[in-house]
């Protein structure tokens, strides 16, 4: 995905209140709380259903393989269309497919029909919608906030989405804990909903972020120069490495509540939730603060304290 221009950088207050009084922001941001929400509610709602459908360990990594897949095969890919298309209808689409797709789930889940092929085609089929509004929503970033109030505004998105995918866990927990995981799937599919409603009414560009600029074969002149440049190449490996360490924290942990520690939905959403509160509160911290002057060795810290 071609990188964008940045808004022209405007002096002024740079701090977190200031981000969110950006209009463009604040709609994108609440946008993308609301679709984290939904995957960080999927995934438990997935382990939860593949342990009432069977015993078979095995289920649970295929699980995390065909949820994982599409982020891993797509996203490049999506990016790509991100920087050709007209980022309101793209992002709409793409948030009202998974919308859909959640609803057929849990239309499913009640019936005969649903097993475990069945279950993982399900959370195959909703994973690729994700992976295309994921860089998308990242995209969108520095095309709406000012150069100067960018590394808060990013900081600021992955907090709320990182923590939402956590907390989004405790979401599914709980639903499923009183009304069951038909219930779990239709919360997921109006979050998801909710998400396209507030991204509808975003006022953002009528243009890609990269208009212009997107030419045939840039995703592969993308990928060349994000693996043959330092220090690029080492922050997409340890971003690959830490989005695989979370996404299997998150999808073995209500395994680990409901299999080792023998409590239910409730008890594995609050696990998730402890998680997500300490990442938001880590997030804020940094956003809080200037950059730092050696960011790698921030970054090695937090590392090693994890």
């Amino acid at each position: 995905m071609a990188i964008s221009e940045s808004p022209p950088a405007t002096p002024g207050d740079a701090s977190l209140a200031a981000v969110f009084r950006i209009d463009a922001f604040r709609g994108l941001w609440v946008a993308n709380v609301l679709a984290a929400i939904a995957t960080g509610s999927s995934r438990f709602a997935f382990v939860w259903l593949i342990g009432d459908l069977t015993d078979w360990d095995p289920a649970l990594a295929l699980l995390g393989l065909v949820i994982g897949l599409p982020a891993l095969l797509l996203s490049a890919h999506a990016g790509g269309l991100a920087d050709r298309l007209a980022p309101r209808p793209f992002g709409v689409t793409m948030l009202v497919s998974t919308s859909v797709l959640f609803a057929g789930t849990a239309l499913l889940v009640p019936t005969a029909m649903m097993t475990v092929p069945v279950a993982l085609a399900c959370a195959f089929s909703s994973a690729v919608p994700i992976a295309g509004t994921t860089p998308l929503f990242q995209a969108l970033v520095p095309a709406v906030v000012p150069r100067d109030r960018l590394l808060p505004a990013v900081a600021l998105q992955n907090m709320g989405m990182m923590s939402a995918v956590i907390l989004g866990a405790f979401l599914g927990g709980g639903v499923i804990a009183l009304f069951g995981v038909a219930a779990g799937f239709w919360v997921i599919a109006v979050s998801s909903a909710l998400a396209a409603a507030q991204y509808g009414r975003t006022p953002l560009p009528a243009t890609p972020p990269a208009a212009g600029v997107h030419r045939k074969g840039a995703v592969r002149d993308g990928m060349r120069v994000g693996l043959g440049t330092e220090p690029l190449r080492s922050l997409l490996g340890l971003t690959f490495v830490i989005g695989m360490a979370i996404t299997a924290v998150t999808l073995l942990m209500p395994a680990v509540a409901r299999e080792v520690l023998e409590v239910g939905a409730f008890g594995a959403g609050l696990l998730n939730a402890a998680m997500g509160l300490g990442m938001m509160a880590i997030s804020l911290i940094v956003a809080a603060r200037p950059a730092p002057a050696r960011p790698g060795l921030v970054l090695v810290v937090l590392l090693v304290a994890t």
